[in-house]
Order: structure tokens, then C-alpha cells, then sequence
């Protein structure tokens, strides 16, 4: 599944919080909206290292 990534607050980039974590496992939270034609957006609040 292909995610498109925003932050969770307006005018917020948001690969500053997962910028750290590339080619890492880790665990995203946040919430999960559909936008119009079925792209799922996932607006990310925390980011953690995968256990």
C-alpha cells in the first residue's frame, strides 16, 4: 500500500520528521484520510524506530 505523507498541521513539511528514518523500518502514526479518487493520505504525528 502507497501512502502520500502530509503533517498534521498546516504550511509543516512533512518529510522533517521522517527525513532521519529513510531506508529504516519504522512505525508511523497519525490519522488516515482518503482523498477524491481513493489516495490514501496519511497525516503523520509520530514517528519511531520499528522494534
Amino acid at each position: 500500500m502507497l501512502y502520500a505523507l502530509m503533517a498534521d498541521r498546516p504550511f509543516v513539511d512533512p518529510n522533517v520528521r521522517i527525513r532521519e528514518h529513510l531506508e529504516r523500518v519504522v512505525t508511523i502514526t497519525g490519522d488516515l484520510y482518503e482523498a477524491p479518487g481513493g489516495q490514501k493520505v496519511l497525516a503523520i504525528k509520530q514517528v519511531q524506530a520499528a522494534r
